[in-house]
């Protein structure tokens, strides 16, 4: 019982610090976890890596759809800034109208992140579950790496050999980029094409 109280009060304590935090800070510590948490997830499976992977990217891809989503719906969300242009007087009538459409346009960017790759990723979760297996494939691989590119966090590449070549294919927070152009055993959930083992073959 007083563990009850005392997690019950960490939680209003803790829900009284984020409703005082700016919009700013919020991001940071929204981004801070979803860039560390996953990674300790990983760490911490040790051999069970594929199992981490798994939920390093549930956490990503279904934790951000609905983090994207709450930030538009939620009344408590800052929109527009204090300082921002549409918080003066003569702004009194268009400004709910502007935040009523930003608000939906956040709606809609977290239903399409969802769609994208929350939905492809728990199609694949659940067939695992009914005994579907992810596909192996052996084959030399090549990065696509852009100028704002950070590997720890989402490495894209492509996968092929002489029979098949897989594109776009997501390792989602690595300990080790993904060397170019060399041969990988990887292993793939089939639909959203996230990577849950990538092992590097000595030629």
């Amino acid at each position: 019982m007083v563990d009850l109280l005392v997690s019950v009060a960490m939680f209003k304590r803790i829900r009284h610090w984020w409703r005082h935090k700016s919009n700013g800070a919020q991001g940071l510590v929204v981004i801070f976890v979803l860039c560390t948490l996953p990674h300790l997830v990983i760490l911490i499976s040790g051999k069970h890596e594929s199992l981490g992977r798994i939920v390093a990217a549930g956490f990503a891809f279904v934790g951000g759809s609905i983090v994207i989503i709450w930030w538009g719906l939620s009344p408590n969300s800052r929109i527009i800034r204090r300082r921002a242009k549409l918080n003066r007087l003569e702004y009194d009538t268009t400004r709910p109208i502007a935040e009523r459409l930003i608000r939906l346009a956040i709606v809609i960017l977290g239903i399409g992140f969802a769609w994208a790759f929350a939905l492809p990723f728990l199609i694949d979760v659940t067939k695992m579950t009914q005994g579907e297996k992810p596909e192996m494939v052996t084959g030399r691989v090549t990065v696509t790496r852009g100028r704002y590119h950070i590997w720890f966090l989402w490495d894209l590449f492509t996968v092929e050999n002489r029979e098949q070549r897989i594109r776009d294919v997501s390792l989602l927070y690595a300990w080790h980029p993904i060397k170019n152009g060399t041969l990988y055993d990887v292993t793939i959930l089939p639909r959203s094409k996230v990577v849950l083992q990538a092992i590097p073959i000595s030629e």
